[in-house]
């Protein structure tokens, strides 16, 4: 009982990709070159040509490959299994401190409060 609490957890925010027929299991967090490892997972397990058609990486991989029927029920048994590898990808967290600063006093929400324009 305890485990799965802790897998849960684990997986909540962001869910690791994973494939019954790959080896790994890919941990990944926002800010951290997301989109060229989830555009390499999908690559790799032949799956390329469906994001493209479903318009964004992120999108396809939150609205359609992570929410088939079982995927988080497969997942954790696969971790609580723990014959494949898994891999987290991380960055400098300081650099990522500096980035994510910048995308956000950057976004078009965060501007609008304060009525003004990046020239200013």
């Amino acid at each position: 009982m305890f485990e799965d609490e802790r897998l849960n957890r684990l997986i909540y925010l962001y869910t690791p990709l994973f494939a019954k027929d790959f080896p790994i299991i890919l941990f990944w967090i926002p800010k951290s070159g997301c989109t060229t490892l989830n555009r390499w997972f999908f690559f790799q397990n032949g799956l390329l040509e469906d994001v493209g058609c479903a318009g964004e990486v992120h999108h396809y991989r939150n609205t359609i490959y992570t929410q088939q029927p079982d995927y988080v029920k497969d997942l954790l048994a696969e971790l609580r299994e723990g014959k494949k590898d898994t891999y987290k990808l991380v960055r400098n967290p300081f650099r990522r401190a500096v980035s994510s600063f910048l995308a956000a006093i950057c976004s078009p929400n965060f501007i609008c409060l304060f009525n003004s324009d990046m020239n200013t």
